[in-house]
């Protein structure tokens, strides 16, 4: 599996490593996505509303599917997609960047 080696820097904030940063990284929204080292696909994280003070979220599946039941804390939605289940985090300035790689991703 072509697996995108992309900077990670949101994800810390969001998995309660580094919480003073979170309300700028959410404003600034990068693409963030997990690949599956087990070829399972590609997740994509969305936020479920437009406010920052929500915490909803959602996983969908790289066809556009939902993986999430229902909107859920960011914690429940994270817990499954850890480098221990074979999830690998990465992070897209813009849809260009994440698309390119998730195609070659998927290619592979």
């Amino acid at each position: 599996m072509n697996i995108p080696n992309a900077p990670i820097s949101w994800i810390p904030a969001v998995t309660g490593q580094d919480h003073g940063n979170i309300l700028t990284l959410l404003q600034e929204r990068p693409i963030v996505a997990w690949f599956s080292q087990n070829g399972q696909g590609v997740r994509l994280l969305q936020k479920v509303t437009a406010r920052l003070g929500d915490d909803l979220w959602m996983i969908t599946a790289d066809e556009g599917r939902k993986v999430s039941v229902e909107p859920t804390s960011l914690a429940k939605a994270l817990h499954y997609l850890t480098p221990e289940n074979g999830w690998v985090p990465c992070e897209f300035a813009d849809s260009r960047e994440f698309h390119r790689a998730a195609l070659a991703y998927l290619e592979s």
